[in-house]
C-alpha cells in the first residue's frame, strides 16, 4: 500500500495462451515495473509468469514458452489423463532446468495469490507465496485442468486448476480493495465465452464421473462467471467500488493447446509489443 493506493495485477492463464502474458511481463520487467505491484491475482499458466516476474527471472520464465513447450514435449494428446505434462513443466523445467528462485518468491514484497479449485467442493481457494505450503505443488495444482491432469495434493487436500472457479480474478482483485488494477488477458476484447456444444458436453459428462455434484455445479456456471470477469476487465461492467482498471489484451487468440513453436513465440512477441505500445502512449500524454 503506497499513499493510500493498492496496486493490483491480474494475469489470466489458459494453457499456451499464457505466452501472451509472459510477453507483457517481459515488457513490465524492462520498464522496471515487475516489483511494483502490491498483490498479483492469477491462476493456471499465469502463476508461472507471475512467479518468475516477481523474482526478476522474467526472461528465463518466458523462455520456457519459447524453447521448451512446443510440439509434443508438453502437450500429449494421446495421454488422456495427462494431456498437459505438468510433471515436465513444474518438476523438470521450473524446479531444475530453469529453476525458479523459491527463496526470492517467498521474500518478495509482492503478495502472489494463486487460485485453485477444491476437488471435492468445487470452491475457489488460493495459495500465496507467503504461506508455508509447497509452492511448486501449488503452482502445479493451479494448472491441473480436469481430464488433462489428475488432482494435485497440496497441504493435505486435492486441488485442480483455478480456471474452473476463477478464470479471470478481476472481481477478486476488486474485493481485495485494490485501487488500481492492471489486467492482462490472454483473449481479445471482443471474446465472449459460449456454452459448450452438446457433443463436447456429453464427452465432459462421461469424463467427469469422478467429480462430486458440487464440483460439477461450479463448473456448470463457469461460462457466466468468466464472461462477467471479461466485462469488468473491458469496462462493459462498472464495479461499485472506486477502482481504476486498465487492461492489456491480445488482438487475436491462439489455441490453449497450441504446439507450434513459431505460433507460441509470436504470441510472446505480441504481448511485448502490445505492452510497449500502451505504456509509450501513456508516457506520451
Amino acid at each position: 500500500m503506497k499513499d493510500g493506493l493498492k496496486i493490483g495485477l491480474v494475469i489470466q492463464g489458459g494453457g499456451m495462451r499464457g505466452a501472451f502474458g509472459a510477453g507483457v511481463a517481459l515488457e513490465l520487467t524492462r520498464l522496471g515495473l515487475n516489483e511494483s505491484f502490491d498483490v498479483i491475482h492469477t491462476s493456471s499458466s499465469g502463476c508461472n509468469t507471475a512467479a518468475y516476474m516477481i523474482t526478476g527471472q522474467t526472461a528465463e520464465g518466458t523462455s520456457i514458452y519459447e524453447e521448451d513447450l512446443s510440439w509434443f514435449r508438453f502437450i500429449k494428446p494421446w495421454k488422456l489423463s495427462k494431456t498437459m505434462n505438468l510433471d515436465y513443466l513444474i518438476d523438470v523445467l521450473t524446479a531444475k532446468r530453469k529453476p525458479l528462485d523459491l527463496e526470492k518468491v517467498r521474500k518478495s514484497k509482492t503478495l502472489l495469490k494463486m487460485y485453485v479449485t477444491d476437488f471435492v467442493s468445487g470452491h475457489s481457494e488460493y495459495f500465496t507465496n507467503h504461506q508455508g505450503v509447497d509452492f511448486l505443488a501449488a503452482m502445479k495444482a493451479s494448472c491441473a485442468y480436469p481430464n488433462n491432469f489428475p488432482p494435485v495434493l497440496v497441504d493435505g487436500k486435492l486441488y485442480l486448476d483455478g480456471n474452473i472457479a476463477t478464470v479471470l480474478p478481476v472481481e477478486q482483485a476488486i474485493q481485495d480493495r485494490c485501487t488500481d488494477i492492471l489486467v492482462i488477458t490472454t483473449v481479445p476484447e471482443e471474446h465472449h465465452e459460449h456454452p459448450q456444444s452438446k457433443s463436447h458436453t456429453a464427452f465432459q459428462t462421461l469424463m467427469s464421473r469422478k467429480f462430486s455434484i458440487d464440483f460439477k455445479d461450479v463448473r456448470k456456471h463457469r461460462v457466466e462467471l468468466y464472461n462477467y470477469s471479461l466485462d469488468l476487465a473491458f469496462g462493459r461492467e462498472v464495479p461499485d467500488d472506486k477502482v481504476r482498471i486498465y487492461t492489456i489484451a491480445p488482438d487475436y487468440m491462439i489455441a490453449n493447446a497450441s504446439i507450434r513453436g513459431k505460433t507460441i513465440q509470436k504470441y510472446v512477441k505480441h504481448g511485448e509489443k502490445k505492452a510497449k505500445e500502451i505504456f509509450e502512449s501513456v508516457l506520451a500524454e
